[in-house]
């Protein structure tokens, strides 16, 4: 999960031009919805990069790894798409 929330930030970081130390769940947001990403993709996003973050601290996990990483993936595409 640590990698792939990594991984997803990095993305966001370069996708999206902002800067590592101004990365966060609002920020990403706030471009997502400014470059015109339905909704629905910003929800998603969110919701992974919190299962993310979730399953960093606490012991057991969420989803399965294999299923969060295939969403992710589909989750870029379609913002790739759009941006």
């Amino acid at each position: 999960y640590n990698s792939l929330y990594q991984a997803m930030n990095v993305y966001m970081s370069k996708k999206m031009d902002i800067p590592t130390a101004q990365l966060n769940r609002f920020e990403i947001r706030q471009r997502l919805s400014a470059s015109d990403v339905p909704n629905s993709l910003q929800e998603k996003w969110d919701s992974a990069l919190g299962q993310c973050e979730i399953a960093a601290y606490t012991p057991t996990s969420l989803s399965d790894p294999q299923s969060l990483y295939d969403e992710v993936s589909n989750l870029i595409k379609k913002i790739d798409r759009i941006l």
